[in-house]
């Protein structure tokens, strides 16, 4: 059968493929470097000038998107483990349930945890030593690790952390401030701020 004997079903098929494809985020540009069409796989093995009857599509997972999802994993394990050990097994066990929680996860508002925000805590936790000062591990709507405490006067310390920056306020002067994720930086408002 040639290309120009292909049935109008086979042709719509095809067509509702790709625009399926693209409501994933696919486009064609590039598409075989991330999609692999296995001949079979489909239905009746016929293939007419790369217009398949039946379309069958096996996705197969790119070396880009395992890298992504190794480094996404040592990122998890990196940030589980310094809240083990720098804020305590609950702090981890708090942690890991918001690494479950989907978009939307706040009356619809919420949003997945940053892997950057677990990168900041991974960084902030090596500087500071907040194991001593009984914090405790929340999330924010916009996917960022918030970890806060009550001070020796009694007021709040909230700090929200973003990749390369925190974002800190004192509820005792009622400010924030934002600061780079800097050791001299976080070390001197910590020290002014016990």
């Amino acid at each position: 059968m040639r290309e120009s004997e292909v049935s109008p079903s086979a042709l719509q098929a095809q067509r509702v493929g790709a625009v399926a494809l693209r409501g994933k985020g696919l486009t064609t540009s590039g598409l075989a470097n991330r999609i692999h069409v296995a001949p079979y796989a489909l239905p009746y093995n016929e293939l007419f000038s790369g217009i398949t009857r039946h379309v069958g599509v096996r996705w197969s997972v790119t070396e880009e998107q395992t890298l992504q999802t190794l480094a996404e994993k040592r990122v998890k394990e990196a940030a589980l483990q310094a809240a083990r050990e720098k804020l305590g097994e609950h702090a981890a066990y708090r942690l890991e349930r918001f690494m479950t929680y989907q978009e939307g996860w706040d009356s619809g508002r919420g949003g997945q945890l940053q892997l950057g925000s677990l990168e900041g805590l991974t960084k902030l936790l090596a500087m500071v030593d907040l194991g001593n000062r009984d914090a405790a591990i929340f999330m924010s709507p916009d996917g960022n690790v918030v970890v806060n405490w009550h001070r020796n006067q009694g007021s709040l310390l909230e700090i929200e952390i973003f990749q390369d920056t925190i974002l800190c306020f004192d509820e005792a002067e009622d400010s924030e401030a934002f600061l780079s994720m800097d050791r001299f930086a976080v070390g001197e408002y910590f020290s002014h701020h016990e």
